[in-house]
């Protein structure tokens, strides 16, 4: 119930920590999933996929 959320914040937390790389891989993969979702502006604009 709580994945994307879950996956949201570990996408944002690794983009603003220095791991960029593996934080866009797991932000691309969610805003394949759920590109409506409401966290999704937040995780592109923490991960630069604005």
């Amino acid at each position: 119930m709580l994945s994307t959320e879950r996956e949201a914040s570990r996408a944002i937390a690794l983009c603003r920590s220095g791991r960029a790389a593996s934080g866009r891989a797991i932000a691309a993969k969610l805003l394949a999933r759920s590109p409506g979702s409401p966290l999704a502006t937040r995780v592109r604009a923490a991960c630069g996929q604005e």
